[in-house]
């Protein structure tokens, strides 16, 4: 797992997710389809998004 810099926080809009389906602070694996978008926030699109329990 990767260490977390607490000066910089990193986020990624993902489309095709559907966002009822997870609460805040939940963790997820993703796997993305294609490649991200260097913006920040990234941007990508979400070919399966799994809760880790």
């Amino acid at each position: 797992m990767q260490e977390l810099d607490e000066e910089r926080i990193e986020l990624i809009y993902l489309s095709g997710v559907n966002g009822n389906k997870f609460n805040k602070g939940n963790r997820v694996q993703v796997w993305i389809e294609g490649g991200i978008n260097t913006s920040y926030p990234g941007q990508a699109k979400a070919k399966e998004v799994e809760e880790i329990k």
